[in-house]
């Protein structure tokens, strides 16, 4: 899979490509950004993440429960909402569990960057008000020292 997809030259940057499957009952957008990088060098990549999909998937969840669950528990699960006359309403969320909080984060989009850099995009999620979340690993497929982050 993946090297029987049309890809699209990104009409912003020379560089960039993109594609998408059906991933989950939904699309999941591709994308290829070269870096400098032979295009063969990112589509091996991708073909790679592709087939291992859903166990990166599960491995980029476990990272963002590692990384950022306390960070939701400590911090983000309680704030203070406006309300319609103008005062502020304290919202206090139940901590979640691990799982409970995997549960939060879908798969919007997949994109390797060169030959070596695979970054897992997970959409604007209701725990960090409003925030995407990715995994980025620096190993391609090896998860194993990748790290998640808050964009947006």
């Amino acid at each position: 899979m993946g090297e029987d997809l049309l890809w699209s030259k990104d009409k912003k940057s020379a560089d960039r490509f993109t594609s998408s499957i059906k991933y989950q009952s939904r699309h999941l957008k591709l994308i290829i950004d070269n870096d400098g990088e032979p295009f063969d060098a990112g589509l091996s990549m991708m073909q790679n993440a592709i087939k291992a999909l859903e166990t990166l998937d599960s491995q980029a969840k476990q990272v963002i429960s590692h990384d950022l669950r306390d960070t939701y528990n400590d911090s983000w699960r309680e704030y203070d909402e406006l309300q319609a006359d103008g005062s502020y309403q304290t919202i206090s969320n139940p901590e979640l569990s691990e799982a409970a909080f995997k549960d939060h984060f879908e798969l919007e989009h997949l994109e390797v960057m060169g030959g070596n850099c695979v970054t897992l995009w997970y959409g604007v999620s209701d725990l960090f008000a409003g925030h995407s979340i990715f995994v980025q690993s620096f190993n391609g497929i090896d998860f194993s020292d990748a790290s998640a982050e808050m964009f947006g």
